[in-house]
């Protein structure tokens, strides 16, 4: 018998992680109305089109888990388009992390603001990180602030922190 590589080993557990998610429908909630109420379609062939958001969020996760970033985004693109919350701050995260091999702040701070947009104290905390450092846009201490914030005012941890922190620099 074989001995099993790091990679196999995490691919064994990627695939029993989605065997599980998709037994039990995915594991967590998707949020409301994330596909407007309707249901996949079956095509002609028979087959049910991959289009529920949390379905594609789930996939896109079992790919990141196992280092294949490439599908990741491909799927949490999909998910996103869903308005899937998830996916949107998973696509931002990714996309400002330059040891994944896909750093674009636009698009970065374009999947934070829609996230943001929806309520997302993550999303707001790192569109202050983006400002605050000038990832991708000019450095706006005031900006920044302005989102740390809001994140802090919605309980995020670290925030009120960052808030008092980046109060300090302005006023000191």
């Amino acid at each position: 018998m074989k001995r099993l590589t790091k990679r196999g080993i995490l691919l064994l557990l990627a695939l029993a992680v989605l065997v599980v998610c998709v037994a039990c429908g995915g594991g967590t909630p998707a949020p409301a109305d994330n596909n407007g109420g309707e249901t996949a379609q079956t095509s002609e062939g028979g087959e049910t089109p991959e289009t529920d958001a949390q379905t594609l969020f789930n996939q896109g996760s079992a790919a990141f888990n196992v280092g294949d970033y490439d599908n990741a985004v491909k799927y949490w693109e999909q998910a996103a388009e869903l308005e899937h919350l998830d996916a949107l701050n998973n696509l931002a995260t990714l996309y400002s992390d330059e040891s994944k091999g896909h750093l674009n702040y636009q698009k970065a701070r374009k999947y934070f603001e829609k996230a943001a947009d929806m309520g997302s104290a993550y999303a707001l905390f790192y569109l202050g990180q983006l400002y605050e450092y000038g990832g991708g846009v000019s450095q706006d201490s005031a900006k920044a602030l302005k989102y740390y914030q809001q994140a802090a005012d919605k309980g995020y941890e670290g925030a009120a922190a960052k808030v008092a922190e980046l109060t300090a620099k302005l006023n000191g």
